[in-house]
């Protein structure tokens, strides 16, 4: 789904996808895109990749974040707006009950939910139902058998 038509292009061939603008490589490119900027050398996500651009992932991302990098915080709320467009153009074309995001983005991404909550109603005109409490739920398989690895965990919104 477009959320940015002059955005980069996907691997889908479309411009602007969900995926070529919220997915861990587009967050690991939109992290190297601004450290290449003037004045942004001094983030922890260059200490964690030895200085290397090329070396920034979405685990260096998040690492630095968790170390209060203020760069790192500023790429995932830029992720996080996209979010944002995103899920308005979902809810507003299925009206869902419940929004579940999952796997290791989810986790990064889960300390904006707030953030993504407040500014849904400037991106969403089917709002009328109330949005539930973020909670962590188990990763599930398609049969519905709860998967033991840890690792996996998903947020619903």
């Amino acid at each position: 789904m477009t959320i940015d038509y002059r955005g980069p292009q996907c691997g889908c061939g479309k411009s602007g996808c969900i995926e070529v603008l919220c997915s861990g490589p587009a967050i690991a490119r939109r992290a190297r895109g601004r450290l290449a900027e003037p004045g942004c050398k001094d983030s922890i996500m260059m200490t964690l990749s030895g200085g290397n651009l090329e070396r920034v992932q979405t685990e260096t991302v998040a690492e630095a974040f968790r170390r209060g990098d203020s760069l790192a915080a500023e790429v995932l709320k830029a992720t996080a707006d996209f979010l944002t467009v995103w899920l308005g153009n979902v809810i507003d074309l299925l009206e869902p009950d419940v929004i579940i995001f999952g796997g290791g983005i989810a986790e990064l991404m889960s300390a904006y939910f707030g953030h993504i909550r407040e500014e849904l109603s400037h991106w969403s005109i089917s709002l009328g139902f109330a949005l539930p409490k973020e909670k962590e739920q188990p990763l599930m398989d398609k049969s519905g058998q709860v998967l033991q690895d840890e690792e996996h965990e998903a947020a619903a919104l």
